[in-house]
């Protein structure tokens, strides 16, 4: 089946599943090696008719395109789309075995730290930044990732002061990323109580953003600043 793909995320799955042979195109903001010699396509019905694909994936519908929409709110929804991918892809029991090993990897790693799925009463809640200006939060997938690194999804709500007991903030430089103070941030906010800061720790881009194959490795990158952290 002759594929284009116009999310990244979706992508990084059917390179995961070595189902790359079957893309004949990809959209401007793929950066990966392995669909770097693939035309770039824009999401317009009449370019990407031009290349006569069977399936185009896409994060929205597009008018009179044979379009499969990948855009996940839940972990469980993510895991759905590398099955349904697989499938579109020919590479559906690479997708299972995928899917099986990255779950019971998952499981096995909270089972070494000691994560309780019930959360206990002192999890962090915990929050990804997508803007301080205004300051808002990533949700959907994302809130699963927290849970399941043992931490508390952080919910915002329109006029509520209070703010999370960690931010996971954005960097692209990986020499940046650690645990740093954030109270210089704070202390310019006049429209927040006063508490105490939030721990903050600088994440990578495409680990926390992107619902791929790496979601796996930002949980357990999670698991491991949270254990950092010790909230009373």
């Amino acid at each position: 089946m002759r594929l284009i793909s116009l999310v990244p995320a979706a992508t990084d799955w059917l390179i995961a599943l070595e189902a790359v042979p079957n893309l004949v195109g990809c959209s401007s903001d793929h950066t990966q090696p392995e669909v770097s010699s693939l035309p770039i396509v824009a999401p317009h019905a009449e370019q990407l008719l031009a290349h006569q694909p069977d399936l185009v994936i896409a994060p929205y519908d597009i008018t009179g395109v044979p379009v499969l929409v990948f855009a996940p709110k839940t972990m469980k929804q993510v895991l759905d789309y590398v099955l349904k991918l697989g499938k579109v892809s020919g590479k559906l029991p690479q997708a299972l075995q995928c899917v099986a090993k990255s779950e019971e990897h998952l499981r096995h790693t909270q089972l070494q730290r000691g994560i309780n799925p019930k959360r206990p009463h002192h999890a962090p809640s915990v929050a990804l930044v997508s803007s301080f200006t205004p300051l808002t939060y990533e949700t959907g997938w994302i809130h699963d990732l927290i849970e399941h690194a043992g931490g508390i999804p952080f919910i915002q709500t329109y006029g509520n002061p209070l703010l999370p007991d960690v931010f996971l903030i954005p960097i692209n430089e990986s020499e940046n990323t650690g645990f740093v103070s954030y109270s210089e941030w704070l202390s310019g906010q006049s429209d927040l109580v006063q508490q105490t800061p939030p721990k903050v720790f600088y994440v990578s881009d495409p680990l926390y953003y992107q619902p791929g194959p790496q979601l796996y490795h930002a949980i357990q990158d999670l698991m491991t600043k949270l254990s950092l952290l010790i909230i009373s």
